[in-house]
């Protein structure tokens, strides 16, 4: 769903074209906006890039993801064997929501040359390694004043390794990737900015009770938009709260 008609679903939430629904593209884009703000706080993007980096030498972040930033690094896996470079190659990138697994398995979708079903799978492997040999160098982030901040691998000799850095996109309203959530997080963020949306036109409608009309008078609704909006929030921002992934728990 693109987000012109994700603008066209929130005016037929609240009965258009039969009812007249008062909000106008500055209204919805700003329900949008609000929208992808509360997400990004809230559960925000994983991004996977897959990058040969040399010990001691930095890699920019901008490198790193040129199109929507990097926010925060949260791993860097190191030392990949062979068959995970081959079949990922350097410049592997995918970008998901938190919580939501790659289906089809990584061995179909590079022609059989990796050993794992899955993206889950391998991530799952290497970070088990890890942690029962606990041989890779550390890792870091150096950020300037400039907004040049770049990643480091340490160690002692001064080798090349195939790098998988997961990290947390810095994504804005203006571009923001709403194609690729999925699922749960795709219906809460439709959900947040049809509420938000809510809010707005509760504040609109309550500003005059009711409105002269051919028969009479006509009460608006803008109080029970209003508390609508207080409950849709609550019960959004305690749902997603549940759902987030932990930095620890890694998919993609």
């Amino acid at each position: 769903m693109t987000k012109i008609q994700l603008q066209q679903e929130i005016l037929e939430t609240f009965g258009a074209p039969t009812v007249r629904v008062e909000l106008d593209v500055t209204h919805l884009e700003t329900a949008y906006g609000k929208a992808v703000d509360w997400f990004m706080a809230r559960m925000g993007l994983r991004g996977n890039k897959m990058k040969m980096m040399t010990v001691n030498q930095g890699v920019s972040f901008s490198d790193i993801d040129s199109t929507y930033g990097v926010y925060k690094i949260i791993d860097v896996i190191q030392g990949l064997d062979p068959s995970v470079a081959e079949a990922y190659g350097e410049g592997f990138y995918g970008m998901f929501p938190y919580g939501f697994p790659i289906m089809g398995g990584a061995y179909k979708m590079f022609g059989g040359k990796s050993e794992y079903s899955s993206f889950v799978q391998l991530l799952q492997s290497l970070n088990q390694r890890r942690k029962l040999f606990g041989t890779d160098p550390d890792w870091y982030e150096v950020r300037s004043i400039d907004g040049n901040h770049q990643l480091f691998i340490d160690g002692r000799r001064n080798v090349s390794l195939m790098c998988m850095i997961i990290y947390k996109a810095a994504c804005t309203r203006e571009n923001f990737p709403m194609d690729v959530l999925r699922g749960q997080e795709w219906e809460f963020f439709k959900r947040y900015a049809i509420n938000e949306a809510r809010y707005i036109l509760g504040k609109i409608r309550s500003k005059y009770k009711d409105l002269p009309a051919a028969g009479g008078t006509v009460s608006l609704d803008g109080d029970t938009l209003l508390d609508e909006w207080k409950t849709e929030k609550e019960y959004l921002d305690e749902k997603i709260f549940k759902i987030q992934g932990t930095y620890g728990i890694v998919v993609g």
